[in-house]
């Protein structure tokens, strides 16, 4: 008995063109000139040594900043995204502390405390230090005097 195997396709009559190169797609962004990487310049009064110096005499510190924090501060003023796990007594305070220094009137800069006690203690060490603080979670009241209160420095 012969085994009937299946036909092949047979071949194309014509070669075989190429896809068309498509249109390009209009990019989401506008293109703005970029600075090797850099999200936005800043100021001269907001170089490395100036926001050492600010940091140092606004809050009357006894020591010198680390390097590390200077250089994150200055890369969140140029508004890059970040998220700092540090341990306990890194220094995380400062940085949150000193960006709302130097973010100006209209800067806000949020803290999530995963206890409540480190809320208040964080919130009461930056009333201290002349910065405008307010503990929000499920035991803060609703009503409009807490938002008066966060925006008193407006």
């Amino acid at each position: 008995m012969a085994s009937v195997l299946p036909q092949s396709p047979p071949p194309p009559s014509s070669p075989v063109t190429p896809s068309l190169p498509c249109p390009q797609t209009p990019s989401k962004r506008s293109s703005r000139p970029r600075l090797l990487g850099i999200k936005t310049t800043l100021p001269p009064h907001l170089s490395l040594s100036s926001i050492r110096d600010t940091i140092t005499t606004s809050f009357k510190l006894t020591y010198t900043p680390d390097d590390w924090q200077i250089h994150l501060i200055r890369r969140i003023l140029q508004r890059y995204d970040f998220i700092l796990c540090a341990g306990t007594g890194y220094g995380k305070s400062l940085i949150f502390e000193s960006l709302a220094i130097l973010g100006g009137k209209r800067g806000l800069v949020l803290v999530i405390c995963p206890l409540k006690a480190l809320e208040h203690d964080q919130a009461s060490q930056a009333r201290e230090k002349g910065i405008n603080a307010v503990v929000l979670n499920e035991d803060t009241s609703r009503s409009a005097e807490l938002w008066a209160s966060a925006r008193q420095n407006d």
